[in-house]
């Protein structure tokens, strides 16, 4: 499910920019690999932690970090387990899946790998948490061959299915004050919907426009994803509805996601040439800043997941960069609007 780490022979923190790179004050990016480790992902922070996975002893552990600080980290993984991984964090509890024997299983963390709490659904093969918010969680479970969209409230026995009448297929990504969104095919294609906690009444995000449609993050009113255009992945944002659709994709860029959203921000990615770019927009095309600019030379790749961003404009967000193939290392860019600074915001690539 997951790919193996190769050992990432780069420096371990970075503050500031290297030499030949434009000048953004006000950012620096942090290391979050655990000493030791020979590769790490960020996918998830809230309260100031940040979550994801690591190569340990072996294996790959869902791990925690505790304020961002590298050293600080928590193996997450169940005695037992050889592969578990965080797709997202609320609050105290993070969610993703254990590999039991050669099955994944969804489950929720409280903090400790001895909090682990299997979500697996009575009659599914195998099953991922995406996504947490309060008291649910979301994410899909498989019956048959095909995947289902569903909903937790912590334990195994709360699963509800999400899987729309007539849809062959579907995945729930994101979660947000009781509604849900990912992706059911229907009729052949993948479309963008939204969900209010059951299988009926859901909402079709799919633009009439677009080949196929995919919803990724939902936090409010609002909703991100991609959609295909001319043949590219373009990342977009709706606010409920298909009509609603807003194409957020970067200018000259060959494909592009969003992943998140926090506050009035989006975030994702998009690739040049044959490299992806962390990002973030503002709510435009044309609002792209693209967070691998700051990479100090060597960077090959970077992706951007999730984002905390604090009532005084500072922005933390979760992620990964690269020097070649299998060379992830857990990162977080942290943004404070205190230091001299260009704004945050628009093209910066």
């Amino acid at each position: 499910m997951m790919k193996k780490f190769a050992f990432l022979a780069v420096t371990v923190l970075f503050i500031g920019l290297a030499l030949g790179r434009p000048a953004y004050a006000g950012w620096e990016i942090l290391s979050l690999n655990p000493p030791g480790s020979n590769g790490s992902v960020a996918r998830a922070i809230s309260n100031g932690n940040q979550a994801g996975h690591a190569y340990v002893d072996k294996g790959i552990h869902a791990v925690m970090w505790k304020n961002g600080v590298a050293s600080g980290w928590i193996d997450l993984n169940p005695a037992g387990v050889t592969f578990s991984e965080v797709r997202d964090m609320s609050g105290t509890k993070q969610v993703g899946s254990s590999k039991i024997g050669d099955v994944d299983h969804a489950g929720m963390w409280s903090g400790t790998s001895s909090s682990w709490v299997d979500l697996n659904p009575t009659g599914a093969s195998e099953s991922m948490a995406e996504a947490v918010d309060g008291d649910q969680q979301a994410g899909y479970a498989k019956f048959g061959d095909n995947d289902h969209a569903g909903v937790w409230k912590g334990t195994a026995s709360s699963w509800v299915d999400l899987n729309p009448e007539g849809a062959v297929h579907s995945e729930a990504h994101g979660i947000s004050g009781g509604k849900q969104v990912g992706s059911a095919k229907i009729g052949g294609i993948l479309h963008a919907v939204m969900w209010s906690g059951s299988p009926s009444g859901w909402v079709d995000l799919h633009p009439k426009e677009t080949a196929e449609s995919w919803a990724w993050g939902i936090s409010g009113n609002k909703q991100v994803g991609q959609a295909y255009v001319n043949k590219q992945s373009h990342a977009c944002m709706w606010s409920g509805t298909a009509s609603s659709w807003v194409d957020l994709h970067p200018k000259d860029a060959d494909s592009s996601t969003a992943i998140s959203i926090s506050g009035d921000r989006q975030i994702g990615g998009a690739e040049f040439g044959e490299h992806w770019h962390a990002g973030m927009w503002s709510g435009t095309a044309a609002s792209w800043f693209d967070l691998h600019a700051l990479l100090p030379e060597g960077y090959t790749d970077s992706h951007a997941y999730k984002a905390s961003i604090s009532s005084n404009g500072e922005i933390w967000i979760v992620g990964q960069v690269e020097t070649g193939p299998w060379t992830d290392q857990a990162v977080l860019w942290h943004y404070t609007p205190d230091k001299p600074s260009a704004s945050p915001s628009g093209e910066g690539k």
